[in-house]
């Protein structure tokens, strides 16, 4: 009878451990947001002509950016559209500014990128890919795209300048259903 119970008990654990080992993820059916599109304008505020200025860091989160999208959160993978959709740009309403030694930090990865025209200013392309990819990966890891900027303004900003950051991000995601 004591083998029994014995038995009994061994077999009732090892349904509990097959139970728990087939449940999670796996049921769950992959899905994907193909060629999603998500746009973030970042406003870099206004300085004085001279001075080295560090804007204030930006969040904001991968659903915020994907909000417009049907998915269940959160998202699992993704993967950048290297060929077409995505734009890193720098604008303003006046085109007689530049950024001396502008370096744009985000999501923790820096990238110097010089003096820079307002009137030349996509800042993707080939030599600031890898760049772009990292942060992308970074902001799929961690749900979340941040950034700040440093630079020298050659003239005094002010609001009516209107100087920002637009992010067009164009990628594939994965989400579970």
């Amino acid at each position: 009878m004591r083998t029994m119970t014995i038995f009994s008990k061994f077999l009732m654990i090892l349904c509990a451990i097959t139970l728990v080992s087939c449940g999670g993820d796996d049921d769950k059916e992959e899905l994907s947001l193909k060629n999603a599109i998500s746009e973030y304008t970042y406003d870099l505020g206004i300085a004085n002509a001279g001075g080295v200025v560090t804007t204030p860091e930006a969040t904001v989160t991968l659903n915020e950016l994907l909000s417009q999208y049907q998915f269940n959160p959160p998202i699992k993978s993704g993967t950048l559209n290297l060929t077409s959709g995505t734009s890193i740009r720098v604008t303003a309403f006046k085109e007689d500014i530049v950024l001396k030694n502008f370096i744009l930090t985000v999501n923790g990865i820096s990238q110097k990128l010089g003096d820079l025209s307002v009137e030349d200013t996509e800042l993707y392309n080939q030599n600031n890919q890898q760049f772009v990819i990292n942060f992308f990966n970074k902001m799929i890891s961690q749900q979340r795209l941040t950034m700040s900027a440093t630079f020298t303004p050659s003239r005094k900003i002010t609001d009516e300048d209107g100087l920002k950051i637009n992010f067009v991000l164009k990628g594939d995601y994965t989400y579970y259903k």
